[in-house]
């Protein structure tokens, strides 16, 4: 990603090249892979906030991790941080917890016509946290509110005190 993605709609293309295609190997059983798209419209729409996260698990601990974010910045970035949280981890909903929490520090996102950066940055740590019930199969639990969060103005965030219905 950081060697493609050259800034806000550039990349290392050069004038004339086209990418023709992109492959992917397989990934192998012991890893949990999953893509997430956020946007109003599930065709034809440009994402809030896309996610493409990979953990490999040894013994059920992670091994590696790889959690890219589009609309989290000018260019598709990984978070480091919440990967660093993960790694040497049990493959667990706490691990998830902890990496998700890693978000508002690896990113400073936008706030546009598509969703302000609080809104961002609480969907891209509710998808990590909804990755481990994903993986299993099972059903998310009602995630934590973000009390201290703000949108533009200073208003209170909604679902927090203060807030309008």
């Amino acid at each position: 990603i950081d060697e493609f993605f050259a800034g806000y709609r550039r990349t290392a293309l050069r004038p004339g090249e086209i990418l023709l295609r992109v492959e992917l190997s397989d990934p192998p059983p012991q890893a949990r892979v999953v893509a997430y798209k956020v946007s109003k419209r599930r065709e034809l729409d440009i994402s809030a906030v896309a996610a493409g996260l990979r953990v490999d698990v040894e013994d059920g601990v992670v091994t590696g991790a790889r959690l890219a974010f589009g609309g989290m910045a000018a260019t598709p970035a990984r978070a480091r941080g919440a990967e660093a949280a993960l790694v040497g981890q049990p493959w667990s909903e706490a691990a998830c917890e902890a990496a998700a929490r890693c978000i508002d520090q690896d990113f400073t996102p936008l706030s546009d016509h598509r969703g302000s950066a609080w809104y961002r940055a609480t969907v891209a740590a509710n998808l990590v946290r909804g990755w481990f019930h994903d993986a299993r199969g099972e059903a998310m639990p009602r995630l934590p509110d973000r009390p201290t969060a703000t949108l533009l103005g200073g208003l209170p965030a909604p679902g927090t005190p203060g807030a309008r219905p």
